[in-house]
């Protein structure tokens, strides 16, 4: 994770800086020769900032790449070029000596990055209790998925959001997550609103439907990119069923073994707050028992809201069930209530419940 976030901010800045030399040639007249030589590097680092940046979105919105480390790049890089720029063009400086003050800056903004990046593996996670989330409404064309929906969670608690297929438990979780902006809706945490819960380290983790991990990484790769705790990473590297498939590719897992390590690369960020997306679909019996054990230690580090049409499976973790018909949401005092609201068949078994 610490090498991907470094060269990303790396060929944001080599960008930059060869955008910003090819504008001062241009202005200088130097404009064949150097142009020559700093267009290709600009090229080269857009492009790959533009492949870390979006190609792999998904892994950047659960990277905890904030703000607070861009402020850098915004108030000092690109106004710090422009005046060595002016300066140049002024003959107030020479250019060795504008080209040695431009590369003190580049080179003391890479090493600030890198020391945010240090202080975030040794943050401990947040001091937070509480998610709320209300107010969401959704339309896609003429129908009406989200009606006013809420969701609350707390640590300790692992919430059931239960509903039939359709009924806009995926696009809520999205919404509250942040991967798409809803029509109306808030989020705050421990009472405070959160416009994108996704931009703070540490705060929220999403586990999607359809898995975010690519399928030509390698399990090493994943974990590399996913651990940023040292002593973290040994330990998942020592999980028996981890520890098994290390010299595979993530295409070549089976889904219950894709579930379970995009499960665990998700809590060793130690989130505040965990959303998983239909964790044991498509996974077999034997591994959604690994998931049930993991949720469940989870939950002295974290709040948990999970949808799941394997409801045995989630009757046995959750502590508390919210239903959504309806495009609203409302409170479900046990699994009885399920049958009489519609949600279960009336030859439900639920014995597992005792």
């Amino acid at each position: 994770m610490l090498i991907y976030r470094f060269w990303l901010y790396m060929a944001f800045y080599s960008a930059a800086v060869a955008l910003m030399g090819t504008f001062i040639s241009a202005l200088a007249g130097n404009t064949v020769d150097f142009m020559k030589m700093m267009f290709p590097g600009f090229l080269g680092g857009l492009g790959l900032w533009n492949w870390l940046h979006k190609a792999e979105e998904p892994l950047w919105r659960n990277s905890g790449i904030g703000w607070p480390e861009r402020l850098g790049t915004t108030f000092v890089l690109l106004p710090g070029l422009a005046l060595l720029a002016w300066c140049w063009l002024e003959g107030r400086i020479s250019p060795e000596l504008g080209g040695g003050i431009g590369a003190a800056i580049v080179g003391g903004l890479l090493l600030f990055h890198v020391w945010l990046l240090l202080q975030a593996q040794e943050r401990s996670p947040l001091d937070v209790r509480q998610l709320e989330a209300d107010g969401f409404f959704q339309h896609f064309g003429a129908r009406a998925v989200l009606k006013g929906a809420w969701l609350n969670c707390q640590k300790g608690e692992i919430v059931a959001l239960l509903g039939r297929n359709g009924s806009g438990k995926s696009t809520l979780l999205q919404r509250i997550y942040g991967l798409m902006v809803p029509e109306s809706g808030n989020v705050r945490i421990d009472q405070l609103w959160v416009a994108k819960p996704w931009r703070i380290d540490g705060l929220m983790a999403f586990l999607p439907q359809q898995g975010y991990l690519p399928r030509e990484w390698s399990v090493k790769h994943a974990l590399r990119w996913g651990s940023p705790y040292a002593d973290v990473r040994e330990q998942l590297c020592q999980d028996p069923i981890i520890a098994r498939v290390l010299r595979q590719r993530i295409g070549q897992l089976s889904t219950g073994e894709r579930r379970y390590l995009e499960l665990h690369l998700l809590l060793a960020r130690q989130p505040a707050f965990l959303l998983l997306d239909e964790p044991f679909a498509g996974v077999d019996p034997l591994h959604r028992e690994f998931l049930r054990k993991s949720l469940i230690a989870a939950r002295a580090t974290c709040g948990i809201v999970l949808t799941d049409h394997a409801w045995h499976e989630v009757m046995q973790v959750a502590t508390r069930m919210i239903l959504l018909r309806g495009g609203q949401c409302e409170t479900v005092e046990d699994w009885a209530a399920l049958m009489r609201l519609g949600y279960l068949p009336s030859t439900a078994d639920l014995t597992l419940q005792e």
